[in-house]
Parts: C-alpha cells; sequence; structure tokens
C-alpha cells in the first residue's frame, strides 16, 4: 500500500455515514470508583505517578452533561464511553441498580446530544471481590463476567447499538502478568498470562454470541492496540523476523481466534517501532530503533503513516468493518501544534486508506478531555481538553478543537485544515 507523498491526494473525503467521536473511560474519568482493583492499587506507594486527584479526577460520574455539552460543541456524532464493572457488581451478590440507572442516563444524553454511543463493556478494570479471588486466573470469573454482561446488556441495551467486549486485552495480560506494572502485578507468570488469555477469549466469544441472542441488529466488536512495526534494517533477516513475530502475536493472535465472533474490530493506534535484532540473552533479542524526530510526552514516536498500514493489514487478514477506536497524543504544550497536526495527518492517511477500499466507518479522538493515565496517573494530558482539576473546568486546547471541528464539518481532508 502507498502511502507515501503528502505533495499528492491533498483532499481526500470520508463514508457520508463515517462516526466521529471520542473516547473515554469509566475508570479514567468517572473519579469515586472505589470498588474497583485499581482503586486498591493506585494508593500503594510506588506503583503510580501522582495519583492524589482520583477521589474525584475529571468527576464524570456527576458532571457527565457538561462534558458531553463540550463533545456536542465540536460536531461528534459518537462518543465512546465504558461500563464499571465494579460499580454495577460491587460485591460478589450484589448488584447496583443506582449504577445501572446513571449509566442508562448518560447513553440517553448522548443520543439526546445526537452522539452515537459505542459501549465498552471491560476497560481493564475487575471488581475488587474478583481480584481477591484471582482475577482473570480464575475459570469462575467467566461466569462472574457473564453475569455481568447479562445484567448490563438487558438493562441498556435497547438504547447501544455498538458494543465492544474488551479493550487492549493484551495490554492487560503483559503489564499484570509479565511486567507486573499493573494489577495483579504479577512478573513473567507465564501460567497466569495463559490462563487469563484463554478466559478473556472465551468471554468475547460468550458475550458475543449472548448479544447477538438478545440484539441481533446490535454490532459487537473488541478493541486491540495494534503497533505499526518494520525491520530497523530491512536488509537484514533478523530484523525481519522480529517484526514478522511481532505481527502473529499479542493482538493480532486475539483477532485470528475470535474472528468469527466479531461485526467489527476496533482498532486503538498510538505509534510505530523499528525493531533491530540484537544479542542480549540475559533480557531482550529486541531492541526498539526509532528516529525519534517527534515524539508524544509518553516518549512514543508519532508516526501518522501507520494508522493507515495498520488498517489495511487489518482489512487484508480479517475483512472486518474497522472503527478507530482511540487514537491520541500526550501533549501538554498549550499552543497545541502537536496535537493539532497529529489529528490532521493521521486523518489524512486515514482518508486514503479508505480511498483504497479499506472499510473504516469511524474515527474516535482519545481523549476528550484530560484523565487518569493508569500507571501514570494524572501527570500525561492528551485530552482536547486541559483539565483543571482543581476548578472542574475543562478548558480548550483551541488549536485541536477547531482543526477537529472544522474537518468533521467539511467531511473530508481539505487543503484548508491541512494549513
Amino acid at each position: 500500500m502507498n502511502t507515501g507523498g503528502m505533495q499528492k491526494d491533498r483532499g481526500t473525503g470520508f463514508p457520508p455515514s463515517f462516526l466521529w467521536g471520542v473516547a473515554v473511560a469509566s475508570y479514567q474519568v468517572e473519579g469515586g470508583n472505589l470498588w474497583s482493583d485499581w482503586w486498591e492499587w493506585e494508593r500503594t506507594p510506588g506503583h503510580i505517578k501522582d495519583a492524589s486527584r482520583n477521589t474525584i479526577g475529571c468527576d464524570f460520574w456527576n458532571r457527565y452533561p457538561y462534558y458531553l455539552d463540550l463533545a456536542k460543541e465540536i460536531g461528534l456524532n459518537a462518543f465512546r464511553l465504558s461500563i464499571e464493572w465494579g460499580r454495577v457488581n460491587p460485591e460478589k451478590d450484589r448488584w447496583s441498580d443506582e449504577a445501572l440507572t446513571r449509566y442508562r442516563e448518560i447513553i440517553l444524553a448522548c443520543r439526546e446530544r445526537g452522539m452515537e454511543p459505542m459501549v465498552t463493556l471491560w476497560h481493564f478494570t475487575v471488581p475488587q471481590w474478583v481480584s481477591r479471588e484471582g482475577g482473570w486466573t480464575n475459570p469462575e470469573t467467566v461466569d462472574w463476567f457473564l453475569a455481568y454482561v447479562d445484567k448490563t446488556v438487558e438493562a441498556l441495551g435497547d438504547n447501544v447499538r455498538f458494543w465492544i467486549t474488551l479493550n487492549e486485552p493484551t495490554i492487560v495480560l503483559s503489564s499484570g502478568y509479565k511486567t507486573g506494572v499493573w494489577p495483579p502485578g504479577r512478573k513473567k507468570d507465564i501460567v497466569g498470562f495463559r490462563q487469563s488469555r484463554k478466559n478473556l477469549i472465551f468471554c468475547h466469544c460468550e458475550t458475543f454470541s449472548r448479544i447477538k441472542k438478545k440484539t441481533p441488529e446490535a454490532q459487537v466488536g473488541i478493541a486491540v492496540n495494534i503497533t505499526y512495526n518494520e525491520p530497523y534494517r530491512p536488509w537484514f533477516p533478523p530484523d525481519r523476523a522480529l517484526v514478522f513475530l511481532a505481527n502473529i502475536q499479542g493482538d493480532y493472535a486475539f483477532l485470528k481466534r475470535m474472528q468469527s465472533h466479531l461485526d467489527f474490530i476496533g482498532l486503538n493506534y498510538y505509534f510505530h517501532n523499528r525493531l533491530a535484532f540484537v544479542f542480549q540473552p540475559d533480557t531482550s533479542f529486541s531492541a526498539v530503533k526509532n528516529e525519534n524526530k517527534i515524539v508524544s510526552d509518553f516518549g512514543w514516536e508519532v508516526y501518522p503513516a501507520g494508522i493507515a498500514k495498520v488498517s489495511w493489514d487489518l482489512w487484508q487478514r480479517f475483512r472486518k468493518p474497522i472503527y478507530i477506536t482511540e487514537n491520541g497524543v500526550a501533549d501538554a504544550n498549550m499552543n497545541d501544534k502537536l496535537r493539532s497536526d497529529f489529528i490532521r495527518q493521521h486523518l489524512l492517511y486515514l482518508s486514503r486508506s479508505i480511498a483504497q477500499g479499506v472499510d473504516v466507518r469511524g474515527y474516535f479522538y482519545w481523549s476528550l478531555m484530560d484523565n487518569f493515565e493508569w500507571a501514570e496517573g494524572f501527570s500525561y494530558r492528551s485530552g482536547l481538553y486541559a483539565m483543571d482539576y482543581e476548578k472542574q473546568i475543562a478548558v480548550p486546547r483551541q488549536s485541536s478543537v477547531e482543526t477537529y471541528r472544522r474537518i468533521i464539518a467539511e467531511h473530508r481532508i481539505s487543503h484548508g485544515n491541512l494549513k
């Protein structure tokens, strides 16, 4: 696929039914999720940076109309959110009708503002009581999760057309069972990794079947995090082998196992890596050799062409409609040039991918506002709106908000919004 040459094909449109959205996740924006495993985890010294504000965070749980109004002002026609399992099922034998009622109110509020809700059932966290019972390594967790799915879909399903079962399962597995930097904090636990992976795959497939049985017209998918990998030295076979191995593992392997239980694929794309073979038997045989001409505050190299390359690859492999369910950049600089350029360039490459036949049906920027970034706490800023946590206001990052608004209004990448 040819994705080079910015001087050509500068004006490309998007399908009429294209979804323009932003994404948020419950634990990261709601505040007060004291029933979830991350609530305890982040309060243990050394686990995360800057946890002091997460008691309230963005307070989306109580102030969702304010944030949804901000989203509407951009011109969005879609909004991605997640349901917090711990809120709905705070104890093993207790369900919260109050929580489900509030989620229903949020979903209806999206619809009232002309935004299609895309609802994620699992975005990283589990209830504390599930964590104490072994989390995803425990086969019983499958039954507990499916009971939560049944309860949630029954309460909300008549107003939800798009469901995402799981968000980035490989990230959770790697961080929780290999590096141990996320709950449950296990390092090199290959048995736990494999058992959890098996249970998550089964949960996705069974959730898909249950939702489709109840609401056949619903669209059910999964959100995966795919990095665009390329060999540091294309002429060097070991570098090419590293890329081959990277591209048959991780979320690609998840998708292969569940491709008959997918209406669509949610692609979370942030960066790419140039992989180089190095002889380090005690650590790894792989090293990242990026040019890093432009990097986010996370240290991730900004590489817009990768969104076209990955979406093309997903389409060729699986022939499923694709939604870009997350794409964004951490940048605290209020002059906002990096974020504004990031949005323009990624959407340009995405439009080219669509023009060449890839069935991409929506784009969700991560995120509407700054929020809690897991192990990084509140230290990174990815929002179109900058959060003042003390005053509880969201201040527009004017350049990127206006850039995204203009692209949505014109429904294309034009000479004007490429400036």
